[in-house]
């Protein structure tokens, strides 16, 4: 922030020294007049410690609840657990809506929608729960995280609010897993699950680059893009390194193209100014070049020779890293 003073003892210093006339102080001063005063800007620490505890605030209240249910649960109906759990969610999600409408209590309205999303769920599960027991069909778990999923993209939708669309993002996600495991049903005996579980995470981290980089272009969703470009190349790259398998049952295909994906990544991310995702593709290129030389040249006297080159490939690609970071990433992050 500039002050009178600094700017006052500014002028002195260059009337001194003939730089600058008392015209021109005049004319700056006069022009200054007709023009209209610049918003007022709230400090960015501020706002981001305000943020902070009210998501932590949310988390305890959260907490809070929880634990007074456990200490009652056996002494509370169904309805009173219900009530608890789904009607509190409810009643938080209208509150943020109410809320919402003061452009004064956005913080607080985005705290009660954080506290809705972590009830709701949980309500609808002690809802199911009280009719169905501890076990009931495979389909309950679709239909639950579908029906969030729709209610919060359309709540976005109408709403705006970005904590809307995280949760959008969330419960989609864990739609898509509940319905993979529902298609999959009894027939689960016939299937890799774990390889399954890999080619999952590998659909849901190109979602997230996808999603990322369209979000990255407007201006109101642009802060979640660093978010989902971190966990899309996590879960991408995690599960296509996962999915070559280790010696001897590794795969050939996806060992062969993980560094098509690896070296892609790194491209990517200068293109896409997206630190994050340098970050994970390089660390991802090390663990890689440590498994094939584990792999294949450990039991060799090659090791040592192996090691050395590893070591300075490594070298290489940390200065690559940072060659990447200064020339195309430094502005403009992601």
């Amino acid at each position: 922030m500039i002050h009178k003073e600094d700017v006052i003892r500014e002028i002195k210093i260059l009337a001194s020294r003939k730089g600058i006339t008392k015209e021109e102080v005049v004319a700056a001063y006069e022009d200054g007049i007709l023009m209209e005063p610049p918003p007022i800007q709230i400090e960015e620490k501020n706002t981001m410690v305000s943020k902070i505890l009210y998501y932590v605030g949310g988390a305890i209240v959260v907490a809070g609840i929880a634990i007074y249910t456990g200490q009652k649960w056996e002494m509370f109906s169904s309805v009173t657990r219900i009530a608890i759990t789904l009607g509190s969610g409810v009643a938080m999600f209208m509150s943020a809506v109410f809320l919402a409408q003061n452009k004064q209590t956005i913080g607080v309205a985005n705290a009660f929608h954080f506290i809705g999303g972590l009830l709701i769920p949980t309500g609808l599960y002690v809802l199911v729960h009280e009719y169905f027991g501890d076990v009931f069909p495979r389909s309950v778990h679709s239909i639950i995280m579908g029906a969030l999923a729709v209610s919060y993209v359309v709540s976005h939708k109408a709403m705006k609010s970005l904590i809307l669309l995280i949760f959008s993002i969330i419960f989609g996600t864990l739609f898509y897993f509940a319905f993979v495991e529902y298609l999959i049903g009894a027939s689960w005996f016939m299937f890799d699950l774990e390889r399954l579980t890999m080619y999952e995470f590998l659909t849901v981290g190109a979602t997230y680059l996808l999603l990322a980089y369209t979000f990255s272009k407007e201006a109101g969703r642009r802060i979640l893009s660093g978010f989902l470009y971190g966990f899309g190349s996590l879960f991408f790259l995690g599960s296509t390194l996962a999915l070559g398998g280790w010696s001897p049952d590794q795969y050939i295909f996806w060992e062969s193209m993980y560094p098509g994906f690896v070296f892609g990544g790194l491209f990517l991310s200068a293109y896409l100014r997206s630190r994050v995702m340098l970050i994970f593709s390089a660390l991802f290129l090390m663990g890689y070049i440590g498994k094939i030389t584990g792999e294949y040249f450990s039991d060799s006297i090659g090791w040592p020779t192996a090691l050395i080159l590893v070591g300075f490939i490594l070298v290489g690609v940390g200065y690559l890293t940072v060659y990447l970071n200064q020339k195309y990433i430094s502005r403009n992050v992601v």
